[in-house]
């Protein structure tokens, strides 16, 4: 989405072009909202059809297309264009920088030369869960413009309108959260343009700053020049994921994208594939897990670029020994699945993936395409640009709910229990053993030294490009291990939630890279595909993630666990939620989490309170019902009660004691998990809520209950999901608010400061807003070099500050206690300062 704001009551429909509320005209925008008024009959995005770049954009691309080098000069011995090995940084110079950014924006230009008309790059996907197509075109670009501005490297950007319009990318919460996609995007043609101009502007960059025998370091600003290539090439692979999603009559193979893999071409089509003839016969081979620890993470000294969430360090194990399949699923294992009616029979399915199957009507996998009657099951392939007879060998894409499913089905049929996937540290133990962390020399890794035209026959990977599609899951030769394709050829789904390892910082110039991600809502995927390149997938430290209804060049191997295990994974999965002293435990972090902020919200009130904090003489209730405290504090300081922002609202205790006063009250989160559960308590009739705690290990007080006070007024409160350092503008919060509520959410943001110089507009005059911070700053949050605490100065001193500067007067100052339970008999004393200012 373009603004930090999701509304989950009701999605508000965005105006026809964010250049109109920012006051920045671009012409034919500008000309395009006038037409908007008679087309009523067509859908939205339809009016970014001009006309304008069509014709040019119908056929192969002229040189005309190419901002930077022309593929012809970059291109191998066989014509087609392959990806060059990651840089190693530790003694770098201009031209090999350079190369590597002529390969990179080449690729993507080259991906994009597929799309044929206006109608390729303006239509949404079927699925409207990302953007359509001239986003990415644009963002990328935009996106070495910001980084190398942030960094210093650049003096300002080149467009201002376009490096905000192309800024933020999408990745809606569920399945069936759609994006309208109503924006009015530039032309393709002013698109291009830009990025003419943002080639120049990058290599200039390159040219003047990197020297020869350089070394960069992440804290070198140069390091955002690698940053933003390997950004580029994320998007390289997850684009070619929306072309292979969208119709052939929109696209055209560019001739310079490597052929699909030689198998495609020349298998016989078989419509009813058989074991051991049409695809290999999947053998589990055993893997001793038990002799020692599994590292993971990458050393801060290993001499290539990587992103925020591998380095850090966590050691696994030793664990339970397991079975692993020696291959990947392929199209053919998989065919047993769905003709034994897997897609039919919700047994196999999480509660979760069954909604989503039945959401899209799925019966097989999203690219096989039907080759028959329904019941026939005869089956072709898409593949990025072409429909080909089903290569049965080929491992099967899917997602993981679809993952999951063909364990549990394969789990009931084969009689063998917890048949379930890979975990992230069973995965280094599949990898041949000089290939797991830490690696001893980065000429360990095929993929720095190795590129796309070599790596397959020299390394027996498919990565970096060799292959324009996937290849037959007995391709390459087997690992000393026993397995094929632990790296390459398609990701792989894995139990493991995407999670930071101990030591995690946000990197300063990409702070929300990673972090928002360790929701409990993103799973790892491993090992890249076969258009992973660079730290983009492509190399031995990458960690990614997506949701599990994403999709991907991802499919699956299966594990069976030599013992039954208690949760899927039990022993080496990484569940986010979990305690340090017992870091095995599956507590889920919506569970967990959701749970003690209910007990904080509405659980220390006294018609609930001796359930949650233990009745004893000298039980310290003056620092119960935290929340409420804070509501009333605000109430009694506010002028105007007009409007009330509660920001960091959580589950929203604080929200609707606020109702109480205010005439509207706006909760934002950053947590959906939190924005949801408060969205239940106001819609529910009796305003209610239902919990547990934790009382003594594993014991659980469970269904403990609590109502809201009847004074509160529920219809006065609405919730959003939203980021507190990229709030959208006062329009789309729906004006200026008369007091705001920050109440334990300053030390838990990446960028505190911009979040307090945004508060001055978001203020009436008067208005007051109060903050409630125990100043509890942790790198994991927040990097260092961004905490208010700096030097000699406190951070209380340093707020103080900072809201003079913006206009702002100190009103009220104390300290406001609170108490958090852990269990039956500890619990979490803290003592926050509560400072109130008051807009001059």
């Amino acid at each position: 989405m373009i603004s930090g704001i999701r509304t989950l009551s009701a999605r508000t429909p965005r105006p026809h072009s964010l250049a109109l509320r920012t006051g920045i005209r671009h012409h034919s925008i500008v000309g395009r909202v006038a037409c908007t008024q008679n087309q009523q009959h067509v859908e939205e995005w339809q009016a970014n059809l001009s006309g304008v770049d069509e014709e040019r954009l119908q056929g192969p691309r002229g040189n005309w297309w190419w901002t930077g080098k022309n593929p012809a000069e970059l291109a191998g011995e066989n014509g087609k264009l392959h990806s060059l090995p990651q840089p190693v940084v530790r003694n770098v110079n201009s031209d090999m920088v350079q190369a590597y950014f002529d390969n990179t924006w080449t690729l993507c230009e080259v991906l994009f030369s597929s799309l044929q008309g206006e109608r390729a790059f303006y239509q949404p996907p079927y699925h409207h869960l990302r953007h359509p197509m001239i986003f990415y075109y644009g963002h990328t670009a935009t996106f070495y413009t910001n980084k190398l501005n942030v960094a210093g490297l650049l003096d300002g950007g080149i467009d201002p309108y376009f490096e905000n319009i192309f800024e933020v990318g999408v990745d809606e919460m569920r399945w069936d959260d759609l994006s309208k996609n109503d924006m009015l995007w530039p032309q393709v043609g002013e698109v291009h343009a830009y990025r003419k101009e943002t080639y120049k502007a990058v290599s200039d960059v390159i040219a003047r700053h990197v020297g020869d025998g350089k070394r960069i370091t992440p804290d070198d600003p140069l390091w955002a020049v690698l940053m933003t290539l390997e950004h580029d090439r994320i998007h390289l692979e997850t684009s070619s994921v929306l072309l292979r999603e969208m119709s052939l009559d929109s696209l055209r193979k560019p001739d310079y994208w490597p052929s699909i893999h030689p198998s495609g071409k020349t298998m016989n089509a078989v419509d009813r594939p058989h074991v051991g003839v049409d695809y290999p016969l999947n053998q589990l081979v055993s893997v001793d897990a038990s002799t020692e620890p599994v590292h993971v993470g990458k050393p801060e000294e290993f001499p290539t670029f990587g992103w925020d969430n591998e380095y850090g360090a966590r050691k696994v194990g030793p664990a339970q020994s397991f079975e692993a399949s020696k291959f990947m699923v392929s199209n053919g294992e998989f065919y047993e699945f769905v003709v034994d009616g897997g897609y039919r029979k919700d047994e196999h399915w999480t509660e979760e993936g069954s909604n989503w199957r039945k959401f899209r009507n799925a019966k097989w996998p999203t690219f096989w395409s039907q080759n028959g009657p329904s019941g026939k099951h005869e089956y072709r392939l898409r593949t990025i640009f072409e429909e080909i007879d089903m290569p049965w060998t080929w491992p099967v894409v899917v997602n993981k709910h679809e993952a999951t499913a063909f364990c549990n089905w394969k789990a009931t049929r084969d009689g063998r229990d917890g048949v379930r996937l890979l975990t992230e540290a069973e995965h280094l133990l599949i990898r041949e053993p000089e290939q797991r962390p830490p690696l001893v020399d980065a000429s360990l890794d095929p993929a720095l030294v190795h590129g796309g035209d070599t790596i397959s026959d020299q390394a027996g990977v498919s990565l970096n490009l060799a292959f324009g599609s996937e290849s037959p899951v007995d391709y390459h030769m087997e690992s000393s291990t026993g397995f094929c394709d632990v790296t390459g050829n398609m990701w792989e789904w894995a139990e493991d939630d995407f999670n930071p390892l101990e030591g995690f910082q946000v990197h300063p110039y990409y702070e929300d890279f990673s972090a928002p991600c360790f929701d409990g809502e993103h799973n790892m995927i491993l090992g890249g595909s076969f258009v992973s390149t660079g730290d983009a997938g492509a190399n031995l430290y990458c960690r990614y993630h997506f949701r599990p209804h994403f999709f991907q060049h991802a499919g699956f191997r299966y594990v069976v666990p030599s013992i039954r295990e208690s949760f899927p994974g039990e022993g080496s999965v990484k569940k986010l939620g979990e305690t340090s002293s017992n870091p095995a435990s599956n507590i889920y972090e919506t569970d967990e989490l959701l749970n003690q902020y209910f007990a904080l919200h509405f659980g220390q009130r006294p018609n609930v309170v001796d359930a949650t904090v233990r009745a004893h003489p000298a039980r310290p209730d003056e620092l119960l019902d935290f929340p409420k405290r804070c509501a009333n504090l605000l109430n009694n300081l506010a002028g105007n009660k007009s409007r009330v922002l509660d920001l960091g609202c959580a589950v929203g205790g604080a929200s609707f004691e606020l109702t109480k006063w205010f005439d509207r009250v706006t909760g934002v989160d950053f947590s959906s998990a939190f924005i949801d559960a408060a969205e239940s308590i106001r819609n529910d009739p009796t305003h209610s809520v239902r919990f547990s705690v934790p009382v003594e290990g594993r014991i659980r007080r469970e269904h403990i209950s609590a109502e809201l006070d009847p004074l509160v007024d529920a219809s006065r409160v609405e919730f959003m999901v939203g980021d507190a350092c990229n709030l959208g503008t006062n329009e789309e919060l729906g004006g200026q608010f008369d007091a705001i509520l920050m109440a334990n959410l300053l030390c838990r943001l990446p960028d505190p400061v911009k979040c307090l110089n945004d508060l001055g507009r978001l203020l009436k005059p008067g208005g007051c807003v109060l903050l409630v911070s125990p100043f509890s700053w942790l790198n994991e949050f927040t990097v260092e070099s961004k905490w208010l605490q700096q030097g000699s100065s406190d951070s209380k001193t340093r707020l103080d500050e900072i809201m003079a500067m913006n206009g702002f007067e100190k009103v009220y100052d104390e300290d406001m206690p609170l108490l958090i339970r852990e269990h039956e008999r500890k619990y979490q004393y803290i003592i926050p300062s509560a400072t109130a200012y008051r807009k001059v």
